[in-house]
């Protein structure tokens, strides 16, 4: 039962941490914003990249979802669009 907790604590320290994390890159205004979605039956996740010439593209943000209880029966369309919400 400890143990169960622990991990349970674990996982919400490891999920606080990343939802809080520094963006990766800093994009520069003048550079278009690539956006790249995802969405299976399980999980949903969203990517926010941009191209340089030199460095090719690179992620900006990142945000994903394990999904559980009602979510699970959401169609792929769906979740897409809650995506965008984010």
């Amino acid at each position: 039962m400890n143990g169960e907790r622990n991990r349970k604590k674990a996982f919400s320290n490891l999920k606080v941490y990343l939802e809080n994390m520094i963006k990766m890159t800093s994009p520069d205004p003048k550079d278009p914003l690539l956006l790249y979605t995802s969405a299976s039956q399980t999980a949903v996740s969203a990517v926010l990249g941009l191209e340089r010439t030199v460095e090719g593209q690179l992620p900006v943000y990142f945000v994903s979802e394990a999904l559980s209880g009602s979510k699970l029966f959401y169609s792929i369309q769906r979740l897409k669009k809650s995506l965008m919400r984010w």
